[in-house]
């Protein structure tokens, strides 16, 4: 690091990198590349291998950390399965803040300075994002999102609702590769990924949820994340929301999983004051689950996804809270 560059890093507050890999060198050069090259200069990079086989993962790290003394490495002694390499990086992080970065993804080089700077704009803030795309290996979109502006609402509640309201397909999953004011979730995210087991469904959504009712979010509404999905070609159709799609997003959820869904959810809620809302919330999807399932698709001439966009609104959810508290 070059002498500039060394002294704006001593001025800044330290983050975290965590990047759990296993067994995709060039995925995690990749990954390395973009993460050393931001703006943001304080950074603890930490990699956890997950017992890659044959050396090329280590040979890759050892290679960056001769240009950069920011960089840890840790080689599992057996491979613990993903979930638990999440834990591990965590653990091993000792900054105030702390981000995922998963192998393969692509970052703008103002991702972290952008996230910071939302997280230093207020007390009550604790993730930072922004809005996100899809691209397959090429790095060619192939999906856009709505925006992730409504899961940072001044009032925590309504971030709450809109976010279990939101169908799966619009991509709230990915806030959990935000960057964290670590000390305020620390102790809840390592409790939750202890505690998930195969029965779980979700987790991600689930924990994110957990989040938002514990901190507020701050949301940069520029794209500087571009999340890899593993797509072997490219398809417009790809880049759309058709109706089947947003249905299938609540019925996937749901029919055959929305007991797990509803566990994890609850349980990521668990001893806070929004756990009423959020319990609320369920039992409305499960309603909403029930309506798309007894329609009648070959004798109803109305369109079902009306029951969805009717039902994502805040105040269609008000309504049905008011007369559940009557």
């Amino acid at each position: 690091m070059d002498k500039e560059n060394l002294v704006k890093s001593e001025n800044q507050p330290r983050v975290s990198v965590g990047i759990p890999t296993y067994n995709r060198p060039e995925a995690l050069k990749r990954t390395l590349e973009y993460i050393t090259g931001q703006t943001y200069k304080n950074l603890e990079i930490i990699v956890s291998d997950n017992c890659s086989p044959g050396p090329k993962v280590e040979t890759i790290v050892k290679e960056f950390q001769k240009q950069d003394q920011r960089i840890k490495y840790y080689r599992r002694t057996e491979n613990f399965g993903p979930m638990n390499n999440f834990k591990f990086v965590l653990e091993k992080a000792t900054s105030e803040y702390f981000m995922w970065a998963s192998d393969g993804d692509e970052w703008h080089k103002s991702f972290i300075e952008a996230c910071m700077q939302g997280l230093e704009s207020s007390e009550e803030i604790g993730l930072a994002f922004t809005n996100i795309v899809h691209i397959d290996s090429l790095g060619r979109v192939l999906r856009k999102y709505p925006s992730f502006k409504k899961f940072s609402h001044s009032d925590p509640q309504i971030s709450i609702i809109n976010f279990i309201l939101d169908p799966e397909c619009f991509g709230k999953a990915n806030l959990i590769y935000g960057v964290y004011k670590i000390k305020k979730l620390k102790a809840f995210i390592i409790d939750f990924l202890s505690n998930q087991k195969s029965n779980y469904y979700a987790y991600d959504i689930a924990l994110n949820l957990g989040i938002l009712c514990r901190v507020r979010v701050s949301i940069d509404e520029r794209v500087l994340f571009r999340k890899r999905i593993p797509k072997p070609s490219y398809n417009k159709r790809n880049r759309l929301f058709p109706k089947f799609k947003i249905l299938k997003s609540f019925m996937s959820n749901g029919k055959s999983n929305f007991n797990l869904y509803k566990k994890a959810i609850l349980a990521a809620s668990a001893g806070t004051k929004y756990e009423e809302l959020v319990f609320t919330l369920m039992e409305y999807r499960k309603k909403l689950v029930e309506e798309i399932q007894a329609y009648n698709f070959y004798t109803n001439s109305g369109n079902p996804l009306k029951l969805i966009l009717k039902a994502i609104l805040p105040e269609s959810f008000i309504n049905f809270f008011k007369k559940r508290r009557k």
